[in-house]
């Protein structure tokens, strides 16, 4: 790193020569040192935003690639939640591998804005089963059956399953009764 800090006079300098059209001077025309100054400003935030953002990954990728001592998956999950950049994807691990996915209802507010494949569609569908909004439930577990992926044959092998005698089926084998948008699932 002190390598590359001692080479930036130098840098400049090669820069405000090519740009005077001449020697390079002590002191840059005026008309020059600004944008200079802007353009060193500009790659210092560069590199301290990528410094940045590589720290803040740090505390996600320890969620689904743990170090042999690491914390609990919940612990770990919730440091990822309080990152600036990536906390999408502790939304995700929190809403895929709750037991119960209505109590992680805040990680449906922005996991599925980036990412909706088939484990985040089963566990939201579950969870607005279980908070009661059924219908909802059923709509997404007919979107997901038009995708015909294979993780999610589980989920509606509930289907073929013979109903004892004053059960209901699972909410994944009825059709939804009404169409929804993404405006009602905010």
């Amino acid at each position: 790193m002190s390598a590359v800090v001692r080479l930036l006079p130098a840098a400049g300098r090669v820069r405000l020569r090519h740009r005077a059209g001449g020697p390079a001077t002590d002191r840059a025309p005026a008309s020059i040192r600004p944008r200079f100054s802007l353009w060193l400003l500009v790659a210092t935030l560069l590199t301290f935003g990528s410094a940045a953002s590589v720290i803040d990954y740090r505390r996600v990728s320890v969620i689904f690639a743990p170090p042999a001592n690491a914390t609990p998956l919940a612990q770990r999950i919730a440091e990822g939640q309080r990152s600036w950049f990536f906390a999408h994807h502790a939304d995700y691990a929190a809403a895929t591998t709750a037991q119960h996915p209505s109590q992680q209802m805040a990680a449906f507010e922005r996991a599925p804005h980036y990412l909706l494949d088939t484990r985040i569609m089963m566990a939201w569908a579950t969870a607005l089963d279980e908070i009661g909004e059924t219908d909802k439930a059923r709509h997404l577990a007919d979107r997901l059956r038009e995708f015909r992926n294979a993780l999610s044959v589980d989920f509606f092998a509930e289907c073929d399953k013979p109903v004892p005698e004053g059960a209901k089926k699972p909410f994944q084998c009825e059709p939804a009764k009404q169409r929804y948008d993404y405006r009602d699932f905010r």
